[in-house]
């Protein structure tokens, strides 16, 4: 994490691009496993990526895992998940919480839970998942 504005540099300069359009990191929780404060480091390396987006004005994209309380309450018939995920369901989601923007979940391949935008409002946004494409759509 501490390397992304220079990797991101080093990637537009030897692509010859003016500008990164998306900074994809997975996953926080890899770059902080090993740590003696998990929280704190958390919080530093979630800085890292927010001040990188603000300062460079190219958006990042952090992967999160999430924790498996959200299996807690159990699955329909057809193997769906019957609660649909929220911000406490990610693993050190206090520090998460404080420093993104927008935190998205997908949901049984079906929906995208806004489960926090910084700009406007929490919504669920019904769509169809396309494997053979990785894309989600209306």
């Amino acid at each position: 994490v501490d390397c992304v504005p220079a990797l991101t540099e080093k990637a537009r300069r030897s692509m010859g691009v003016e500008k990164i359009d998306l900074v994809v990191f997975d996953h926080l929780g890899e770059a902080t496993k090993n740590a003696v404060d998990k929280q704190a480091e958390t919080t530093r390396k979630s800085g890292i990526l927010r001040n990188h987006a603000k300062h460079s004005g190219t958006p990042v994209l952090n992967l999160v895992q999430m924790n498996r309380g959200i299996e807690k309450a159990g699955k329909s018939e057809d193997g769906k998940l019957q609660r649909l995920p929220q911000i406490s369901d990610l693993r050190d989601a206090g520090e998460i919480e404080e420093q993104a923007s927008v935190i998205l979940f997908t949901h049984n391949k079906e929906q995208i839970v806004i489960g926090k935008d910084r700009f406007g409002s929490t919504d669920v946004v019904d769509c169809a998942f396309n494997g053979q494409y990785t894309r989600w759509g209306r």
